[in-house]
């Protein structure tokens, strides 16, 4: 999986199937800036930056959830979090996690609270939210793609046509206006 920094100055790759480790390039110069591991027990498969570009979040499937700074420090971490794909929201402190019980949960790394934000009837595979932070379009495991509110909690739209099988699809937001 990669990620870019908001500035564009760095590239975060985390590493072959749920690989422990996560490499940060530099672009600007193509240097490997850090190149770190937590556990070996880790299996990293999603990430995401916060939006002053100076710490992002990763995580996996096997319980493990961190906040980390450029030079690879774990800063804060949430433990038995099962994660399938990432986010922060626009405020900077609320963490967006998509888990293995179908669930969207947001967690506050400023008063360690976590909350359940929207439940699917099958497995989510991949989000993204607007530059709003408001919406959510959210691949479903063999349903296609849902469209929800992330304030109000509520669904607007079910897209059909292609659906998850063996790779994920990963989908985006786009136009002038979004």
């Amino acid at each position: 999986y990669l990620a870019w920094s908001p500035d564009d100055h760095y590239l975060l790759a985390l590493g072959p199937e749920e690989s422990s480790e996560f490499w940060l390039w530099d672009i600007h110069s193509g240097t490997l800036k850090t190149k770190s591991c937590h556990s070996n027990d880790d299996s990293l498969i999603a990430c995401a930056w916060h939006k002053d570009g100076k710490k992002f979040i990763a995580g996996g499937t096997r319980g493990q959830f961190y906040q980390i700074d450029l030079n690879g420090t774990v800063i804060d971490s949430w433990e038995g979090v099962r994660v399938m794909c990432l986010a922060y929201k626009n405020d900077g402190k609320t963490v967006l996690a998509a888990d293995t019980h179908h669930r969207i949960r947001g967690y506050n790394f400023e008063d360690l609270t976590d909350f359940n934000i929207l439940k699917e009837d099958h497995s989510i595979m991949s989000f993204v939210c607007d530059e709003s932070g408001r919406l959510a379009l959210i691949n479903i495991e063999n349903q296609g793609v849902h469209l929800w509110d992330l304030e109000d909690r509520i669904l607007l739209r079910k897209f059909q046509g292609i659906t998850q099988g063996l790779y994920t699809i990963h989908s985006c937001f786009g136009g002038v206006d979004q």
